[in-house]
């Protein structure tokens, strides 16, 4: 048995393998990639002409995953804005409008020459001025370096992006990768510990003072900021400064202690001059207030560094159930309990199919829950283990809490969830797409089972008669007939003469479990002819077998040689297609769904492919390919149990 199912498996990976390759080959190869601007309004329409139209195209097929497309402005900004000053930055970034000036900016031949190492296409696209030399709309100078992915690199991807395995470094890691660290500048931050808590302050990013620009020496400039000053600020002694950082974790405070003694929308005016030293040698400060309750919302700093980094055992006030909670990782719970299918869930290692044009990874699409929010009273994070805590309102899913890099974050967000993990998915009142076509499946198959084995085995032992001729006609009737035609009619039936609902969607709350009644049906209908046709076939050829005839001869009654021998052997088959029958459920019914409006996975993939969704396509090909495979092993093992004489060893039966 180890032998013959290692053997399955290893043939199952080759051949995932080979789908896999053919349909990357159809999709990013032989399928013309302009196909996806035929229902562009951007391009059918228009709205893009000249060198936009060229640029706009080249990050729509990076966007469908048909190249790398790097930039120049992009490379420079990522290169240069830390190093250069102001001034050089912006000479860095000017795109000539001819190609014969590109030599006034050395960048774009340093550009230009490393992604030619790298095999990339360098896209130089001219600008076109008019008479009076100016540039005409849409002909703007671009540059950027193109390439295309081999087949072979997309399949890698496709697998090495697969299995994730979460860490306590995750979220230093991510910081680092996007470079998301505090840069080389002048802060305004309210703080009066700045030194060992220098970041926790509104937001450096949102409030520094050369936001766009970094201060030479000897430059006198004038800075301007808004804040809110909260009654909350004054009670604590508010005061604001400016604290030079060196984008190193050194900083050093330069205008200190700007007290404010009322509340209001202020406007914060600083005229300086700075030195060699990176301090102010002269300033002036003006504060204007603009009215008397704050508009803006408090915030909290860019720092997104974590201490403490490490995972905790901890008892689960919403679940009351012990739940391992992470710092440092990306999900605030690594592994939890509720009431939800599985019931158990965990973050450690994350299962990925690859990601959508939109964003979205294709499993959270099929996964994704629907409906309206469900809003209950909870306890915030930040309240839950007080026993006075404080209950609110609120859709949030606790349990799915992720890490926020935003630049700020509300202080009252902040406070309520007591750090940076506050970006929660919603409770919904539905269940996911999956779970919709997964039941409708499931339930319909049982029916197919239930009704169409002892339909077909009444046929089989009423040949050529009325029973028959019958179920006979039936099974032609579901071959002949589209698909489409008879759900109508049970469509029509059900909802004029049954009065049952034929619209899930739009069924009152009440009436949700009938609407499942008629796509259920719709659902069955081919199963039990299937299961008729296959039942009565295997029970005739089993009648006129060698060992039924033998039976006979030695005078075992009918009903005894149907039972112990036709009935036995003829439902070997069927037990064969169960596991199939089960797990093809999950790839859900395209037809059905869209006839009774149910939010299952039946379109995910025709949706995909009319929206050129390439990532979804090869997500969702992978899955159903997959699970085809474990249908057909499973569907072997079932065979080895209800049939003794079936073995997986290579000696076979002795």
């Amino acid at each position: 048995m180890g032998k013959y199912l290692l053997k399955r498996i290893l043939y199952s990976i080759f051949s995932i393998f080979c789908v896999m390759v053919l349909m990357i080959v159809l999709l990013f190869t032989l399928k013309d990639r302009e196909a996806i601007f035929l229902g562009d309004p951007n391009i059918t329409g228009g709205k893009y002409a000249g060198n936009d139209r060229e640029y706009y195209k080249n990050t729509k097929w990076k966007k469908y995953g048909y190249i790398d497309l790097v930039d120049f402005s992009s490379y420079i900004q990522e290169k240069y804005e830390d190093t250069l000053e102001y001034d050089e930055y912006e000479k860095a970034l000017n795109i000539p409008n001819k190609i014969k000036d590109d030599a006034t900016n050395p960048k774009i031949k340093e550009f230009t020459d490393y992604y030619t190492s790298l095999g990339y296409t360098i896209n130089r696209l001219e600008a076109k001025t008019n008479k009076d030399g100016d540039v005409k709309t849409g002909y703007d100078p671009y540059l950027f370096a193109t390439k295309d992915y081999s087949t072979f690199y997309r399949l890698g991807q496709f697998f090495k992006d697969m299995f994730k395995v979460e860490t306590v470094n995750d979220v230093d890691n991510y910081i680092k990768k996007n470079k998301l660290e505090p840069k080389r500048g002048y802060y305004l931050i309210n703080s009066n510990n700045y030194q060992t808590d220098f970041y926790k302050y509104w937001g450096a990013e949102n409030f520094k003072l050369n936001y766009n620009s970094y201060l030479s020496d000897k430059t006198t400039k004038v800075y301007e900021l808004e804040l809110g000053i909260f009654k909350k600020d004054l009670n604590t002694n508010y005061s604001w400064n400016v604290v030079y950082y060196d984008g190193n974790g050194n900083s050093t405070k330069l205008v200190e202690d700007q007290k404010v003694t009322e509340t209001g929308d202020f406007f914060f005016r600083l005229n300086a001059t700075i030195g060699k030293d990176h301090k102010f040698n002269k300033y002036e400060v003006e504060t204007e207030r603009t009215s008397e309750l704050p508009s803006v919302t408090r915030e909290i700093s860019t720092l997104r560094k974590v201490e403490n980094k490490g995972l905790k055992l901890i008892w689960d006030e919403y679940s009351h159930m012990p739940a391992i909670i992470g710092n440092g990782t990306t999900h605030r719970y690594m592994l939890y309990f509720d009431n939800k299918f599985p019931f158990i869930h965990q973050n450690f290692i994350h299962f990925s199919l690859g990601y959508s044009n939109d964003g979205t990874e294709v499993l959270d699409k099929m996964l994704a829950r629907t409906g309206e929010i469900d809003v209950q009273e909870q306890k915030f994070p930040a309240e839950v283990n007080k026993k006075d805590g404080k209950v609110e309102k609120t859709g949030n899913n606790f349990h799915t809490a992720q890490f926020n890099y935003s630049s700020v974050l509300g202080m009252e967000e902040y406070n309520k969830f007591g750090s940076r993990y506050t970006n929660c998915n919603m409770n919904l009142k539905s269940v996911s797409r999956l779970t919709y076509s997964f039941f409708i499946g499931l339930v319909a198959t049982i029916v197919a089972y239930f009704v169409g084995v002892p339909i077909g085995i009444r046929m089989a032992r009423k040949k050529d008669k009325v029973a028959d001729k019958i179920g006979i006609g039936y099974i032609i009737f579901i071959i002949a007939v589209p698909s489409l035609a008879y759900i109508y009619m049970i469509n029509a039936i059900g909802s004029q003469l049954l009065h049952l609902p034929n619209n899930y969607a739009g069924a009152a709350d009440n009436l949700k479990a009938l609407a499942f009644i008629l796509p259920i049906i719709s659902l069955a209908m081919p199963g039990i002819a299937g299961e008729m046709k296959w039942i009565r076939r295997y029970m005739i050829d089993q009648e006129n077998s060698d060992y039924v005839k033998f039976a006979r001869s030695q005078g075992y009654s009918e009903k005894e040689i149907f039972r112990k021998h036709i009935a036995k052997n003829a439902m070997i088959p069927i037990f064969h297609g169960i596991p199939g029958a089960i797990i093809g459920c999950i790839s859900g019914a395209f037809i059905t769904e869209k006839v009774y409006a149910i939010p299952g996975t039946g379109g995910l993939l025709i949706d995909a492919i009319n929206g050129t969704d390439n990532g979804t396509i090869l997500g969702a090909t992978f899955l159903f390919t997959t699970l085809s495979i474990i249908s057909l092993i499973l569907g072997d093992i079932v065979l080895t149990i209800v049939d003794p004489r079936i073995s997986f060893t290579t000696g076979g039966r002795k």
